[in-house]
């Protein structure tokens, strides 16, 4: 684990998670790692995939969903986020990497486990404070009402 903030903010490095099997990061991040506030996040991802050889990255966005590349891609898939407005943002990335590392690790179709992982970040984004569980149970419910 390995966040900016500001109190890390001169000493954040992503150098000791090399050939990591899923790295999930912000955009803030992602620029502050790759000292690069300027160039679209789909070349600071490739750039990032290069320099640190990651098997997967998600890059979240807020609003904007997040972003989802393998090693050996050039292809940069986009998930939404199912909502722009939200309670509380703290931790939803923490749940994106929770849900999206283990659904990727239990080999479920790719794309269904990176959209369960966005239902999931959706519903942190409407917790306040982490003040509930995330119930699998919530995940089904809105997966189903989508199919509908």
């Amino acid at each position: 684990m390995s966040q900016v903030n500001s109190s890390s903010l001169g000493n954040f490095s992503m150098k000791k998670f090399k050939h990591a099997n899923l790295v999930v990061i912000n955009e803030r991040e992602l620029q502050h790692q790759m000292h690069d506030k300027t160039s679209s996040i789909d070349l600071l991802i490739m750039k990032f995939k290069k320099n640190f050889k990651c098997k997967k990255i998600i890059v979240t966005s807020g609003n904007k969903g997040f972003k989802f590349s393998e090693i050996n891609s050039k292809k940069i898939l986009q998930y939404d986020a199912f909502s722009d407005k939200y309670i509380d943002k703290i931790g939803a990335g923490d749940v994106v990497f929770c849900v999206a590392s283990l659904l990727l690790e239990s080999k479920i179709d790719k794309n269904l486990s990176l959209f369960i992982a966005s239902l999931a970040g959706y519903k942190a984004v409407n917790i306040i404070a982490n003040k509930e569980f995330i119930e699998f149970n919530d995940i089904k419910k809105y997966l189903l009402n989508i199919l509908k």
